[in-house]
């Protein structure tokens, strides 16, 4: 909860570009196990719409490296994606 406190307009975090999906993943996955209903879960996104999060998006130019770097490392784009936000 100090986190939370401490987070304002002067210290927001930053997330990767993919973090709104992999949000929306695990909490698709907490539904389908019946660990939360869907409605607790609209209300969850809605707080995490009201957050005030930067969106560390990546260079117009990663794109074009998708096909080859994770054939370079026998992985799928996704994967490497992963690899690379942790």
């Amino acid at each position: 909860m100090a986190i939370l406190r401490s987070l304002s307009d002067e210290h927001r975090p930053i997330v990767p570009w993919l973090w709104y999906y992999e949000m929306a993943n695990v909490l698709l996955i907490q539904v389908h196990r019946k660990r939360v209903v869907f409605e607790e879960m609209k209300a969850f996104l809605s707080l995490i719409g009201e957050m005030a999060i930067d969106i560390d998006a990546p260079g117009k130019l990663a794109i074009f490296k998708l096909p080859y770097l994770p054939r370079e490392h026998g992985l799928t784009s996704l994967q490497l994606s992963r690899t690379l936000m942790s």
